[in-house]
């Protein structure tokens, strides 16, 4: 399953019923469960929820999927 296609469907969802969307980074995961690996590690995982995207009826989908990455990446 790709992340890109589903974000974007996604953004294309909130854009036509105007539904905020929460963006969420979650960071430690591939160190507790790296994709070599069928083995979970102990690790720390934190998961951070980020101030909510709201699409504006001019936004296209292709840049609220952009501003939802570039808020996940910190940028």
């Amino acid at each position: 399953c790709n992340v890109e296609k589903i974000q974007h469907k996604l953004a294309i969802l909130a854009a036509e019923f105007q539904i905020p969307i929460l963006p969420v980074r979650i960071t430690g995961a591939y160190r507790a469960l790296p994709r070599t690996s069928s083995i979970v590690k102990p690790s720390k995982i934190s998961v951070e929820y980020l101030p909510p995207i709201v699409p504006g009826c001019d936004t296209d989908y292709e840049t609220l999927t952009q501003r939802v990455k570039d808020s996940i990446q910190g940028l």
